[in-house]
């Protein structure tokens, strides 16, 4: 249902009809894992070429994920030439040995076959499916801002952590904890379901500091009766943020 509103509204501003796509997925399911590997440089004398480089990556692709996972994305992350100094671009230095580490994004399979088939039932062929810490980071980040940066994607049910150093994805995280976690808190202060994301809207603020001091919230209830005053909605998501930030550090 999800997908199908989004392509509908997609659909009626471009004026165009989908039927391929890329996805993007999120969940506790994806993860990195780290692999190094080496080839022998071909021709030592000329230094290390492109062919080294397109063997070295030839050996990576070669790597298997566990039978339940598949790899999404292989992303080198340095080159040594001769176990020494790292370097950015490999070609041109003169060495006999030339390794690297990959960082491997991997996803279990399940959730992304289910991913597939709930695009196929719209008509909708997936092309290809990424991780979407890296899809947001790469949608929001300009080239020199990935020199040191991480880009957090706090969404209804998960938050997103892509981190970014030397322009290059180090690390991607997906935290079990989104705006929805607001919401229910909210809820817990006896605030009406129908009211809870308006109020959020409304009056809510992740810096407790900046909100007035002992903020009365009016809540309309069915009858004059029944209508209550809230406070501290403030603090509440300001606890919720704190919250993040500690899962995010362990």
């Amino acid at each position: 249902r999800a997908i199908r509103e989004a392509m509908s509204e997609a659909e009626e501003q471009l004026g165009i009809r989908i039927t391929e796509a890329y996805a993007g997925i999120s969940g506790d399911f994806v993860r990195c894992a780290r692999h190094t590997d080496h080839v022998f440089v071909y021709d030592p004398q000329n230094g290390v070429n492109q062919k080294d480089v397109d063997a070295l990556f030839d050996r990576m692709r070669n790597v298997q994920a566990p039978d339940d996972e598949t790899i999404m994305e292989r992303v080198p992350q340095n080159y040594v030439v001769d176990d020494n100094q790292e370097v950015k671009n490999p070609v041109g230095s003169f060495g006999k040995k030339l390794s690297s580490t990959f960082n491997f994004i991997l996803c279990l399979r399940t959730p992304m076959q289910r991913l597939d088939m709930a695009l196929k039932r719209l008509g909708i062929k997936m092309l290809g499916v990424t991780s979407n810490a890296i899809a947001t980071a790469e949608a929001v980040l300009l080239p020199d801002e990935k020199e040191e940066v991480a880009v957090v994607d706090i969404g209804g049910g998960v938050t997103d952590v892509a981190v970014y150093y030397r322009n290059v994805v180090r690390y991607i995280a997906t935290i079990p904890m989104g705006a929805m976690a607001i919401n229910r808190d909210i809820r817990t202060m006896s605030v009406p379901e129908k009211h809870v994301e308006s109020l959020k809207q409304k009056y809510g603020s992740a810096v407790a500091d900046l909100a007035p001091e002992d903020k009365l919230i009016r809540v309309n209830g069915r009858t004059a009766r029944e209508a209550k005053d809230i406070r501290n909605l403030t603090i509440t998501i300001h606890i919720y943020k704190n919250n993040i930030a500690w899962s995010s550090c362990l």
